[in-house]
């Protein structure tokens, strides 16, 4: 049995997407995922060098630095995004960097490997919300490998659909990768969906892209949240 989302979280992120909703901006908080039960990479979002340092310094390298804005929404195509920082060096031109490209905050986050899985939410007006789950990152529109799931999907057939896509052998052991459990990816696709119905009256799409995943070791590492304007009365 799913356990009930408590009342404080609720009414927290509802306020919170009504006000991004507002101001006509997007939601990119990885504290929303945390609150629902989703497994994150470690993250900060900072403007200080020296707080990137500190972070580095107690997660370990390698780091991701990411352009930590609403305004931008496909980060990579604009260089805002570097991989692989391994060193506080690195770490400290990475700043200046993506600084130079838009001031202000920059997201750092542990740098995980896996095959990438794209988790979806869109709210149709006919049909409300409807959910995809299929192989994501950047080649996600080139690929175009995703099963669409509905509200009622039990566990048993949320496993059957992420089975019945193309590229499933990737998590099954394919070219010696280590094999996925497919009822732990189940179960967390299956938050992903419990925390877009709870939150359905104030969200029109959401996405994680990418969830990657190694094995048994899942992190959603990128979200993007548009909040429904028209239930602003």
């Amino acid at each position: 049995a799913t356990v009930p989302v408590p009342a404080d979280v609720l009414s927290r992120w509802s306020e919170r997407l009504a006000q991004a909703a507002q101001a006509g901006t997007t939601l990119q908080s990885f504290d929303l995922l945390v609150d629902f039960g989703l497994p994150v990479a470690a993250s900060l979002s900072t403007a200080s060098v020296a707080e990137g340092l500190s972070f580095a310094h107690r997660t370990g390298y390698p780091l991701v630095a990411k352009i930590d804005s609403p305004d931008v929404a496909h980060k990579s195509d604009v260089g805002g995004v570097i991989l692989g920082i391994a060193s506080d060096d690195a770490l400290t031109a990475a700043f200046a960097r993506l600084q130079g490209i838009a001031p202000g905050p920059v997201l750092l986050q542990q740098q995980i490997s896996g095959t990438e899985i794209i988790l979806g939410m869109k709210h149709d007006p006919q049909f409300g919300p409807t959910f995809t789950v299929g192989f994501g990152g950047i080649f996600v529109e080139i690929l175009k490998d995703f099963v669409t799931l509905l509200p009622g999907d039990d566990l048993a057939l949320i496993e059957d659909k992420i089975r019945s896509l193309k590229t499933y052998p990737l998590l099954a052991g394919a070219r010696g990768r280590p094999v996925t459990e497919l009822p732990r990816l189940a179960a967390v696709v299956q938050s992903f969906m419990r925390m877009c119905l709870s939150l359905q009256a104030s969200v029109q799409e959401m996405e994680i892209n990418p969830l990657l995943v190694d094995g048994n070791c899942m992190a959603a590492v990128d979200l993007l949240v548009i909040p429904r304007t028209e239930q602003l009365q």
